[in-house]
């Protein structure tokens, strides 16, 4: 796999994961979730998945 076709990749992942995060808040705010509240769960889903690989990558081996 190229380094092209992995930048690719990602920028795809990246916008599906911002076209679904309108789609679900567009849903979701107005009823069942008030925005500062959906702000909360998209900032600490955003940090759990920055930090998952920064704890791979900065682990000593042993």
């Amino acid at each position: 796999m190229t380094r092209s076709f992995k930048a690719h990749i990602a920028v795809l992942t990246a916008n599906i994961i911002y076209g679904a995060n309108y789609s679900i808040a567009k849903e979701v705010m107005p009823s069942y979730i008030k925005p500062f509240g959906f702000i909360v769960i998209r900032v600490c889903v955003a940090a759990i998945l920055f930090l998952w690989p920064l704890n791979y990558f900065s682990r000593e081996d042993s």
